[in-house]
C-alpha cells in the first residue's frame, strides 16, 4: 500500500495529524514513484513516520473498538453459544495474525 500510495486509513490520519515536518515529508515519499532500489527506502521512511505519529496505535485502538463490538453484537444474535463457537475462533485468530 505504501508504494502503490494507496488513500489507506493510516495514511490519511498520518497526513492529519503529522507536525508540518512530518507532513512535508510524508507529501514528498506521496509524490514519489520509487525504482525497485528506492522501494526500500520509501517503505522505511513511511513506516518511521508513521510510528512518530502515533499510527500504530490509534490502528490498534481502532482494531480491538471494531472486534469489540462484533463480538457484543455476535452475543446477541438468537442462536445457542455452540454453533458460535467456530466464528469467536475465527475471530480470535484475526486479532492475532501479523503480516
Amino acid at each position: 500500500d505504501i508504494t502503490s500510495n494507496k488513500k489507506t486509513y493510516m495514511l490519511i490520519n498520518a497526513i492529519n495529524r503529522a507536525n508540518p515536518q512530518q507532513r512535508e515529508e510524508l507529501m514528498h515519499w506521496i509524490a514519489s514513484a520509487p525504482t525497485a532500489e528506492k522501494r526500500k527506502e520509501k517503505i522505511q521512511a513511511v513506516t518511521r513516520l508513521y510510528d512518530e505519529i502515533g499510527i500504530r496505535a490509534l490502528c490498534e485502538h481502532k482494531i480491538n473498538s471494531y472486534f469489540n463490538l462484533a463480538d457484543s453484537l455476535l452475543a446477541n444474535v438468537s442462536v445457542p453459544d455452540g454453533r458460535k463457537e467456530e466464528l469467536r475462533r475465527y475471530m480470535a485468530d484475526m486479532m492475532h495474525r501479523r503480516r
